[in-house]
């Protein structure tokens, strides 16, 4: 009797600040799953990824995935990483940077937008989105990596995520 190991996972890479820019590259993801995986690299600066609603692009969604600032040093040989572990993709996903004014300079990023929800309408109202919740950070010192889950319902589910993961990855040794 064999045993077939499959990994149901998609990992997305998704790299915050490329060249200097206030964007996310790419801006969009579009057939992510429930069980995907999304690692954010930052490489430039210092920026956040920052879970908010289609509503309030600019502001953060309470129980939403937040990275905190990361910032980057001009030298840094590792660049620090946020993933994030999709648990429900039941409804698009919304992100952006929470530094004064990067997200009213367009620095917004989705997961699934829908034709009713659109990437386009998501950004137009995050520029005309105003400065009052946006935060600044000066901190110079970050994780390097940190982890969290972004939902549509805000669910708790990693360590149930992590123990079928660990499992997996037994039998298929």
């Amino acid at each position: 009797m064999a045993l077939v190991c499959v990994a149901s996972a998609t990992l997305f890479n998704v790299t915050v600040g490329k060249d200097d820019a206030l964007t996310f590259d790419p801006s969009t993801l579009n057939d992510v799953q429930t069980g995907d995986i999304v690692t954010f690299t930052f490489a430039s600066n210092n920026h956040s990824v920052t879970q908010s609603t289609f509503s309030k692009p600019c502001h953060r969604r309470i129980r939403g995935a937040d990275s905190g600032f990361m910032p980057v040093d001009l030298d840094a040989i590792k660049l620090p990483q946020f993933t994030i572990h999709v648990d429900n993709t039941s409804a698009p996903l919304w992100f952006f940077c929470a530094q004064a004014g990067h997200c009213q300079a367009g620095m917004v990023f989705a997961i699934n937008p829908t034709e009713d929800r659109s990437f386009d309408d998501f950004l137009a109202t995050a520029q005309k989105s105003t400065l009052a919740n946006a935060t600044t950070s000066a901190s110079l010192s970050s994780p390097t990596q940190s982890t969290s889950r972004a939902s549509s319902n805000s669910t708790e589910r990693v360590a149930s995520f992590l123990a079928i993961l660990f499992l997996v990855a037994i039998l298929c040794l």
